[in-house]
């Protein structure tokens, strides 16, 4: 029962006295009146009537209590017309009904025909709701689009009335999935609210903090972190720091700091400022405010805090088990947190992500963290044992948990053997539990399998590991028979276990023969090829992978299906696998097919959202300019750019990639301000893991040099040596790529003394992170080389290029084999000779220097030593019977190459798919045979003293 408020005079209920004859005479009088006195209030007794409130605020009460206070402005529904002036409304936030009185709203003028399409527009609107609930999201979305049909037909498109059901159908669009259409319309309905009820009504307020989270559901962080801080500073103006709106907006801008840019200080200042706040209004066991000084003992570790950090988690589980008891459920809870604190203790100051590592010295402090949070999770796992018993859900959590806290590393990557013997273990109980609870195919028993495999392998029992696999294919081929896509995916684990058992011979038969199967239904197993792919690369087979790619794309391109998402995803891959060979003329080739493709793709508004479209045309106008397509380059990124615009605002990516383009296509006077407007924006998102403010630095020193801008240049330096100091917080090598790119293009502009400072310690750093054969440490090698030839020292760059070319033997013999001769003289001429050419005249420069003539010597006998032995490989055999296999893969490869890039016709296809057929023959015998057509790529080291040559003639 609603009761009327009592603070305002209200009449009092009738009651059966003595005077209730003399009522009910007057009845039919009374309700005539009444009639009467409703009409002149727009005659919508029976029917809900807009009203909008107009103090400020405005109060929805029930009795004495105030259910809602209503920002003046607001628009209302009056379902009901009560005693002395109160209007019985629904609160909108708390969604409960309540009065309102007639002196706190206004009463806007419509005309019946206004009043009837407002009633039908909250019909639909309420049709909605029931469809929302559910699950019909189409039917809802039906609904608001009629509501909104209805109320725009009335009044201006910035209308309240019209924004509410915009509001609606934002939220719908977000629950369906179409986040960027979500995004779109609210950012629309939030404009029209500031318009026209200012910046800091509540209405508004909302708009901006619940879009923030579909920004970051479609990766863009560093826009929904933007929001949140804006929302923040808002709430806190309009509510004040303690109220709960203000502390929720707060809470969300802490988190995302903590995940995405990874600034620690930043994001314990906003965790203490949360805790401040929780602790004026919360009670000390209130969940919110355990959870934030959890969060802020987290950060506090971070920091490298660790006394501090941990005596924040200690009093605060100290206090709840005061108050709960050691097997309380809230208790649990902090236990677990506690834990997980100290775990990410050893990531530091960065953002954390999947691959995020816990590699960390010995000795460091961290080693405590994690056995602390070992025995934590130890504890977990005993209570829930003895309070929900070994099979609940809970307790097999706490266990796997456990298990992943033993499988990790102590120190640098070290493992813990007794911990990790002892995880196998838990995990082989696991399984067996899981198992006996759910049988063998539910999501919970694979997930196990996985787990212990993965354990298994850590463990060096590949054995054991190698038997769940294939009990796993064993289960797969039985259930869905042998071309399902699960069987194929099975099937290639079991390679992998083939593999780490040393059976590399009997894992590529495997893997012909699960390619045999992938390829009878191409489109549909695709995540079998890519497992394939990632089995060859363990293996280091570049050749394989090569040929791997050209046969799927071969298939997929006879069967017209290279306009669906996994032709075209496939088209790609193989394009990049013939670029990372030196085959660029291929990779154009294929590109070049996917053009029409995408131009009709992006030209058709009913197939892709605004968000796809524009992924979809900066992904293509990348692609086109890595292989030479600059004119399509500049098409598809001036796209990209215009739908960025169209969505309010480009970001600083279709700045850069637009001005790069420009600037590719010798444009430099419209690159520079693109490529400045790209600088600006970047330089706002302060992550430290930003790899694209080190791209526009060299994006656009590159444009500055060659309008001869050089001020510019020298503060563009200065920059960088700040993105840099962020950069050793993290180490990540893409953001160490792209600065030793950007000091490439400054150096060239005549800073090479600056930036060989920064050089000198970012080079060692990313090559202490990444194997020497790399390719981002070859680039930086290369980028450090070409500096210290301009900074003077020929000496110190020589000795880089000569742990370089050491380095890229590895590479180039690994994707020599099995191609032909002249795919390997293309191959060594785009991607070595100019190198070697480039070293070798440093080495006569240096002529006179004995440690020169002996290392460039070696320099030029391992780049013949390759191409020789790649030639007595595949020509020259002991047996007759194998150089004639030999020479016919060679032709089949020949004739497959130049029939895969010619217009696909019937003739074409069916000789495809023999030359396909052949080919794999030729490979099966070979293997047979025992010939190894792999290239060696160890180093020939030369020894002049030994060799007694003269120096002179080296």
């Amino acid at each position: 029962m609603i009761r009327f408020p009592e603070n305002r005079i209200c009449l009092p209920a009738f009651q059966l006295n003595k005077t209730a004859e003399r009522f009910v005479a007057f009845l039919p009088t009374i309700l005539f009146a009444t009639a009467l006195t409703f009409l002149n209030h727009h005659a919508l007794a029976l029917d809900v009537i807009p009203i909008r409130v107009s103090a400020s605020p405005g109060k929805i009460m029930d009795g004495p209590r105030v259910i809602e206070e209503v920002a003046s402005g607001t628009p209302l529904w009056a379902e009901e017309r009560g005693k002395n002036g109160w209007w019985l409304v629904t609160a909108p936030v708390a969604k409960k009904q309540g009065w309102i009185h007639v002196s706190d709203i206004v009463f806007p003028q419509y005309s019946a025909r206004q009043r009837e399409q407002l009633q039908l527009a909250d019909q639909l609107h309420s049709q909605h709701f029931a469809l929302k609930k559910s699950k019909d999201f189409d039917g809802a979305i039906t609904k608001l689009k009629q509501a909104i049909a209805a109320t725009e037909s009335l009044f201006d498109v910035d209308h309240p009335e019209v924004n509410d059901y915009r509001e609606s159908l934002a939220l719908c669009m977000n629950a369906i999935g179409d986040t960027q259409e979500a995004i779109d319309i609210i950012a629309r309905v939030r404009t029209s609210w500031e318009k026209t009820l200012g910046t800091q009504h509540p209405y508004v307020l909302r708009a901006l903090f619940n879009p923030a989270f579909w920004l970051k559901r479609v990766g863009r962080n560093a826009e929904a972190e933007a929001m949140l801080k804006e929302s923040f500073t808002r709430r806190n103006t309009h509510y004040g720091p303690h109220h709960k709106k203000t502390l929720d907006a707060l809470s969300s801008l802490a988190d995302i700091t903590t995940w995405h840019s990874g600034d620690m200080a930043q994001a314990r200042e906003y965790y203490q400022l949360l805790v401040d706040g929780y602790t004026k209004t919360l009670d000390e066991f209130d969940v919110d405010r355990v959870e934030a000084t959890m969060d802020l003992a987290d950060a506090t570790l971070r920091l490298g805090r660790f006394d501090e950090g941990r005596k924040l988690y200690d009093d605060t589980l100290e206090k709840l088990i005061e108050r709960y008891g050691e097997k309380h459920e809230n208790v649990l809870s902090a236990m677990a947190s506690y834990a997980l604190g100290l775990s990410n203790a050893p990531l530091g100051n960065g953002p954390i992500t999947l691959s995020s590592t816990w590699s960390f010295e010995a000795g460091s402090g961290y080693e405590e963290l994690l056995l602390k949070a070992r025995s934590l999770r130890r504890e977990i796992v005993k209570v829930r044992v003895e309070t929900l018993g070994p099979d609940h859900a809970k307790t097999l959590e706490a266990q796997s948990l456990l298990a992943d806290n033993l499988s990790s590393s102590l120190h640098n990557s070290v493992i813990d053997k007794d911990a990790l013997r002892e995880s196998v273990q838990l995990r082989r109980l696991m399984l067996a539990k899981k198992r006996e609870l759910f049988g063998d195919e539910h999501k919970e028993t694979t997930e196990s399998v996985d787990a212990l495999i993965k354990a298994l392998d850590q463990s060096e029992l590949y054995e054991e590991a190698m038997q769940h696999r294939r009990y796993r294919y064993e289960r797969a081929l039985e259930l869905h028979g042998p071309k399902a896509t699960e069987t194929l995916v099975t099937g290639v684990e079991v390679v992998r276990g083939m593999v780490l058992n040393g059976k590399t011979p009997e894992a590529r038969q495997e893997c012909d023969r699960i390619l045999d199967l992938c390829l009878q239904d191409p489109l549909n197993n695709y995540r079998a090829v890519y497992a394939i792919d990632e089995v060859l690369s363990d293996l280091g087979d570049a050749g394989a992978i090569l040929d791997l790619w050209d046969t799927y794309y071969r298939e997929l391109r006879q069967r017209e299906v290279l306009e669906t998402y996994i032709g075209m995803r496939t088209a790609q891959k193989v394009a990049a696998v013939e670029m990372s060979h030196g085959f660029i003329d291929r990779a154009k080739s294929i590109i070049a097919d996917l053009i029409p493709v995408y131009q009709k793709q992006l030209s058709d508004d009913s197939q892709w959202d605004n968000f796809t479209r524009h992924w979809r045309a900066t992904q293509i106008a990348v692609i086109c300019s890595q292989v030479g397509l600059d004119d399509a380059s500049l098409r598809f990124h001036q796209i990209a750019f215009d739908l960025g615009m169209n969505r309010g605002s480009a970001s600083g990516v279709e700045y850069l990639n637009l001005g790069v383009t420009f600037s590719d296509a010798g444009r430099p006077h419209e690159a520079r301000p693109l490529l400045a407007r790209a600088l600006e924006l970047s330089s706002l998102d302060d992550n430290s893991s930003n790899q694209v403010l080190p791209t526009c630095i060299s994006a656009y020193a590159s444009v500055l040099l060659e309008l001869g801008d050089h001020d510019t240049i020298k503060q563009l330096t200065i920059q960088l040596a700040e993105v840099f100091a962020k950069a050793l917080e993290v180490k990540d090598p893409g953001v160490l790529r792209q600065i030793h790119y950007a000091g490439q293009s400054l150096a060239r502009a005549g800073q090479h003394e600056e930036v060989l400072e920064i050089l000198n310690r970012s080079v060692p750093l990313l090559l202490e992170l990444l194997p020497e054969t790399h390719v981002y440490s070859q680039h930086s090698r290369e980028v450090y080389s070409e500096v210290l030839l301009r900074a003077g020292k020929p000496l110190d760059a020589f000795q880089v290029i000569d742990q370089s070319r050491v380095a890229s033997r590895a590479f180039i013999a690994s994707s020599l084999p099995l191609i032909t001769p002249n795919e390997q003289f293309q191959f060594l001429t785009t991607k070595d000779q100019a190198k070697l050419e480039k070293a070798l005249s440093l080495a006569v420069h240096l002529k006179n220097q004995s440690e020169v003539a002996e290392k460039s010597a070696g320099w030029l006998l391992n780049s013949k030593a390759l191409t020789q032995e790649t030639v007595g490989k595949t020509t020259l055999t002991s047996d007759p019977r194998v150089t004639k296999l030999v020479r016919e893969l060679r032709d089949v490869n020949g004739e497959l190459a130049a029939l895969t890039y010619q217009p696909a016709s019937e003739q074409s296809a069916i000789r495809l798919s023999a030359l396909k057929s052949q080919q794999r023959s030729l490979h099966r015998r070979l293997s047979t045979a025992g010939l190894n057509l792999s290239v060696s790529d160890q180093w020939v080291k030369l020894d002049l003293n030994q060799a007694k040559l003269d120096l002179r003639f080296i």
